[in-house]
């Protein structure tokens, strides 16, 4: 074999196992690649899944200061607003430091309006058929700390009630969800959506 024909075969056998890890190579960085737009792709999914499933979740919301029927009950909520703290000036220093909200919490309090329609009497205890919530499903309970004009039960026939309810949560939020349960009547729930820059 000539010293021409030698050479030649050396060069190949130095050459063929560089092509073969680029081509190594280029596989793995495409498998990489592909993995990537998979989990992405996934992701994506979930969060439409999440979307739909808040959605659901709250089919049928209102808005503020729209009456809500349901049953022989009319429901409204009239406005939103922070209190104003004024609870806390008449206490001693011992029982302003046990009242004190957490930072970065206040009371929401509603100012809302329920009507019997029936032609028979109905007992409410609002403390225990109003709460809120947020975009996490995180449930937010009634409070009796503010000084707010309680709405309570018996309903007359025909009798209309005006009153507010308080419950704390974060002051931070864009959304809240209130959420009223009475479950008597025919009226079983009613969720009336919120936007921060609606609370006076």
């Amino acid at each position: 074999m000539s010293l021409k024909i030698l050479g030649i075969l050396l060069s190949l056998l130095l050459v063929l196992p560089v092509i073969g890890c680029e081509d190594q190579v280029e596989t793995d960085e495409t498998a990489q690649e592909e993995e990537v737009k998979d989990k992405e792709e996934k992701s994506e999914e979930k969060n439409e899944d999440e979307e739909e499933e808040k959605d659901q979740e709250f089919e049928e919301k209102y808005q503020l200061g729209e009456t809500i029927e349901k049953g022989d009950v009319e429901f409204t909520v009239h406005s939103v607003r922070w209190d104003d703290g004024s609870y806390l000036e008449d206490l001693g220093e011992e029982e302003k430091e046990m009242l004190q909200l957490p930072e970065g919490y206040d009371y929401l309090i509603a100012e809302i309006e329920i009507v019997n329609n029936a032609d028979e009497q109905a007992t409410l205890g609002i403390a225990q058929v109003f709460e809120a919530s947020d975009d996490d499903g995180q449930i937010y309970d009634y409070s009796n700390v503010p000084e707010t004009k309680d709405v309570v039960g018996p309903f007359a026939p025909g009798e209309a009630m005006e009153g507010e309810v308080a419950v704390e949560v974060p002051d931070d939020l864009s959304q809240y969800y209130l959420h009223f349960t009475p479950d008597v009547l025919g009226f079983e729930e009613a969720v009336v959506e919120i936007e921060a820059d609606e609370i006076q």
